[in-house]
């Protein structure tokens, strides 16, 4: 009866810390990740798949801080609107929402809709990319609109 409650409990114990692998779950950290500081590399390219991952692999140092610099944005939420999933590859339609500030002062906030394709690497579900739908900016004062 010992080995039964013992195998148990290590079992519920086992499966219960560990993340669930689903296209929602892999997004939402994929996107809560692209919001904190000190982004890594290599944690952005075990994340991702075919061409978002070819991309970073070949940013160059400059390129990869300016891809990964945050400062100024400040996620709001993220809501999912619509998924289409087989075995393999998925699509996820969401809404990203963000403040983007300047001085310390909101100057605007952002609502993006996206979609992004995931794939499943050997089981293991992976942004392959992301694209933008359409972008809604709120401001108060006027956006300083620059080429770069």
């Amino acid at each position: 009866m010992r080995y039964f409650f013992t195998l148990t409990l290590v079992s519920l114990l086992i499966f219960s810390c560990s993340k669930p692998n689903n296209p929602e779950t892999v997004l939402r950290e994929y996107v809560g990740y692209r919001f904190q500081k000190d982004q890594m590399k290599s944690k952005l390219l075990e994340m991702t798949a075919e061409q978002l991952k070819q991309s970073i692999e070949v940013m160059t140092e400059d390129e990869f801080i300016q891809f990964t610099d945050i400062a100024k944005y400040h996620k709001k939420g993220l809501r999912i609107l619509t998924k289409k999933c087989t075995e393999i590859e998925c699509y996820i339609t969401y809404i990203l929402k963000y403040d983007i500030t300047n001085k310390a002062t909101k100057s605007y906030s952002a609502e993006i809709r996206k979609v992004a394709k995931l794939t499943s690497v050997a089981g293991v579900w992976k942004v392959s990319d992301v694209n933008n739908i359409k972008t809604f900016y709120d401001s108060k004062v006027p956006i300083e609109v620059r080429a770069e």
